[in-house]
């Protein structure tokens, strides 16, 4: 979908679904800390678009994927059956940073030969990125794999703006992290130096003392 389309129908979304992820932002926005506002992202994108299951995948710097956080609706874990995703539906998002709607994956003539589409049985696939400043952290994935037609074009708007949204809130929870874990290295290397500080000196005034006695 390209920018302008997608632009268009998010202009004529309601203004009730409008509000209501304008409060889920703020919601990201006030969570800090990464894992739980992931969990958080996944369960409402689920709820969003009334898919079955989902995943947040991130983006790796070696340029690989992985799928920290994955859950049925109601944040319930899944089976290990169901614990696995399309990578060429994957692939196709990261490598593109187009968003994409599949009314039934396995009919699809651009995915219909896709080893993982077969093997996992998939119909309704929705994945879109999750892009900040033009750079991409990776895609909420979600799928139905028991119907057809679950999904369809007017389903992505919402789910673009609400990635939107919760890529800049990972981001942020991101840097902030970063920003914490630097701060404690930083404060464990003062201390100990501090320590030998300590102990230097400690060791000197000993020195001191047993020179006066002698």
């Amino acid at each position: 979908m390209t920018g302008s389309l997608a632009t268009k129908n998010i202009n004529l979304m309601d203004r009730e679904l409008l509000e209501h992820i304008l409060h889920i932002s703020r919601r990201m926005a006030e969570t800090r800390a990464l894992q739980p506002l992931m969990n958080f992202v996944l369960d409402e994108a689920i709820k969003l678009v009334g898919a079955e299951r989902g995943y947040v995948v991130v983006l790796q710097t070696d340029g690989s994927l992985t799928s920290p956080i994955k859950r049925k609706q109601g944040g319930q874990p899944l089976e290990e059956e169901e614990d696995q995703i399309s990578r060429s539906v994957l692939r196709q998002v990261v490598d593109t940073g187009e968003s994409l709607v599949l009314r039934d994956a396995q009919s699809d003539p651009r995915f219909s030969g896709a080893a993982s589409v077969a093997m996992l049985k998939l119909r309704s696939v929705m994945c879109v990125p999750l892009m900040t400043h033009g750079d991409i952290l990776g895609a909420i994935y979600v799928e139905n794999r028991r119907v057809s037609d679950r999904f369809s074009e007017d389903d992505l708007p919402p789910l673009i703006l609400f990635a939107n949204q919760a890529a800049v809130a990972i981001e942020n929870a991101r840097l902030n992290e970063e920003l914490e874990a630097r701060v404690a290295a930083r404060t464990y290397e003062l201390e100990q130096a501090m320590q030998q500080v300590e102990k230097g000196w400690s060791e000197a005034v000993e020195a001191n003392r047993l020179r006066t006695v002698w």
